[in-house]
């Protein structure tokens, strides 16, 4: 699975976007299948502590780009204007809630027309966190 150079916010938004590829990582092929189209994976670093204690700053998250489909409280990767992020997203009646798990953050409130600007990258599978 590649990993790319762009980095998800875990807060406010990353510019950080860059698609270059900086390196592969070994995944078992039918674990992989299970979970989604393989093909379409990648893995991204988590930045920031909007998202703890679910995903901390530094992990890498394994995302499916196939699966945009929205599931009520699945954590996506997800494109803002010209950031990207990490969160939760519920759907309610005419607006999409981008929520945190960390309650220091406030719920992002998306009224259908700023949805327009929202891009599913894709739904987190799985967290990597290396022991400091």
């Amino acid at each position: 699975v590649p990993k790319v150079e762009a980095r998800l916010c875990a807060g406010g938004g990353s510019f950080e976007v860059d698609p270059a590829i900086e390196g592969y990582y070994a995944f078992e092929k039918e674990w992989l299948k299970r979970r989604g189209a393989a093909g379409r994976m990648v893995l991204m670093d988590v930045f920031g502590n909007s998202m703890t204690p679910e995903i901390k700053d530094g992990d890498a998250v394994l995302i499916d780009q196939s699966q945009n489909d929205i599931i009520a409280g699945a954590i996506y990767a997800v494109g803002v204007d010209e950031t990207i992020m990490v969160k939760r997203i519920e759907k309610h009646p005419g607006k999409l809630v981008l929520l945190s798990d960390n309650r220091e953050y406030a719920p992002i409130y998306l009224n259908a027309e700023e949805t327009e600007s929202i891009r599913i990258i894709g739904k987190v599978l799985w967290i990597c966190r290396e022991l400091r």
